[in-house]
């Protein structure tokens, strides 16, 4: 037997598990920031990117499952807000960390620095 989900179907007494990879660099560098932002110190309840309402919990949840991207406007604003956390060319693809993993830093040109151990494996 099984239950119609937003999902899809499961079956009776499981639940969907969330995926493994972010949908986008994007998703995965904001909600890392996000996670950064709301503990720092004297942090109120919500990051400031949804306490200016730049976005809206529903874009901004809409926006980290990949169920729609951010528009250029939007894509500029977020890189703002975030210093440069996320840029707006996060956005147009994927990577291979899980949404547990920290994202790679970036070097000085934007572009984020893989391990020197993923270095060597691409050589």
């Amino acid at each position: 037997m099984t239950v119609d989900t937003a999902l899809g179907a499961a079956p009776i007494g499981l639940t969907r598990r969330a995926p493994r990879h972010p949908p986008s660099n994007g998703a995965h560098r904001l909600a890392w920031w996000l996670a950064a932002e709301s503990m720092r110190p004297g942090a109120i309840n919500l990051p400031r990117i949804i306490n200016r309402k730049r976005l809206s919990v529903d874009q901004l949840d809409r926006l980290l499952s990949g169920e729609v991207e951010p528009s250029d406007e939007t894509a500029a604003m977020i890189a703002r807000e975030t210093a440069g956390a996320v840029l707006p060319d996060d956005w147009a693809r994927g990577g291979p960390l899980g949404w547990l993993d920290k994202p790679f830093d970036r070097t000085a040109d934007g572009t984020p620095a893989r391990p020197a151990m993923e270095q060597d494996l691409c050589r």
